[in-house]
């Protein structure tokens, strides 16, 4: 299963199931410390584990046995998540630039150009992707006009799926927030170019990566007022406020929008999870750099890629044959 519908499957689970995941994901990686094996610690808890993330019955559950890497994009957001900070922070991790203007060529958007430099932000060396439009070629663009072009295009269909997912969520929240339906709601920055090229690229630089499951840390989000189309709001802005429910966040301590909804977006639909760095083994980290170079503290997004060994579910079959019983 891939990380897209990973996600999808977790947004759907119930409180009792995600604690269930949770704390198997833990056991997977030795995160118990309760002194037992890390074969015991897998065979209490991850049939749930299982059945939970899959949506099947224990009985389904039959795979070869073995061990499967499962690779991990890990968003580290200490400064905040934009859609420009995220195509960054792919870029340095690996994704070839060249290719995310080949992949986003298959959309039928036109005026702009995809640049990647590296920047110091703090003193840390980052990747500064832009989205350079020229804005006077380009139509307002409603929801509906953007569904078409997704869905319309050539893009892998899982790079699509995501994409769709994204600015779903992004129209609903539009259309809440205006008092207007999700068919006739017009996009503001969110349906700019820009956008379009940043949330559609995301997807294309996590597929390019393969990977398979997306995390977070906490949301860091700002605080004070940003202008925008809508006139001078607060911050965090109501569109990135509402796209963090039921995720953690905090202002922190610079006075400035930190997460922009266009980021709040494509972090909350890819990611399964929030919390601390799981034990992993690391193999890339990619910094993403923000549009301001702050005083004293670093504007950047880390990306952290490596794997997570999972056993596969044949053993978690025989574990809860022959040791149901340690199961709480």
């Amino acid at each position: 299963m891939g990380w897209y519908m990973r996600s999808q499957v977790y947004h759907h689970m119930s409180s009792q199931q995600r604690e269930i995941l949770y704390h198997s994901l833990m056991t997977c990686v030795g995160l118990r410390g309760d002194g037992l094996s890390w074969s015991r610690q897998y065979d209490r808890v991850l049939p749930e584990h299982r059945a939970a993330w899959q949506g099947q019955e224990r009985s389904d559950l039959q795979l070869d046995r073995g061990f499967a890497a499962m690779k991990i994009a890990y968003f580290d957001c200490f400064s905040g998540i934009s859609g420009d900070m995220t195509l960054g922070a792919l870029v340095a991790a690996g994704v070839d630039i060249a290719l995310l203007r080949e992949e986003l060529a298959k959309l039928p958007v036109q005026a702009y150009r995809l640049d990647s430099y590296l920047v110091k932000r703090c003193g840390l060396q980052g990747t500064k992707v832009d989205v350079l439009v020229d804005e006077d070629k380009q139509p307002a663009r409603k929801y509906t006009d953007i569904v078409a072009m997704i869905s319309e295009s050539n893009l892998a269909p899982a790079v699509q799926q995501g994409a769709l997912e994204v600015f779903r969520r992004l129209g609903e929240v539009e259309a809440h927030l205006h008092h207007e339906s999700l068919e006739t709601i017009h996009f503001h920055e969110v349906g700019a170019v820009d956008s379009i090229v940043d949330v559609v690229g995301a997807l294309i630089g996590l597929h390019a990566l393969a990977v398979e499951t997306v995390m977070s840390s906490p949301i860091t989000l700002g605080y004070g007022s940003v202008r925008t189309a809508h006139g001078l709001l607060p911050v965090p802005a109501p569109a990135t406020l509402e796209l963090v429910k039921g995720c953690p966040a905090y202002a922190g301590a610079v006075r400035m929008e930190m997460t922009t909804p266009t980021g709040a977006a494509i972090l909350t639909t890819v990611a399964s999870h929030f919390g601390p760095l799981p034990l992993m083994r690391v193999e890339r980290i990619g910094y993403g750099a923000g549009r301001r170079d702050l005083p004293h503290a670093p504007n950047l997004l880390r990306l952290i890629l490596g794997e997570l060994e999972e056993p596969t579910t044949a053993q978690a079959t025989e574990s809860h044959q022959h040791h149901h019983h340690h199961h709480s």
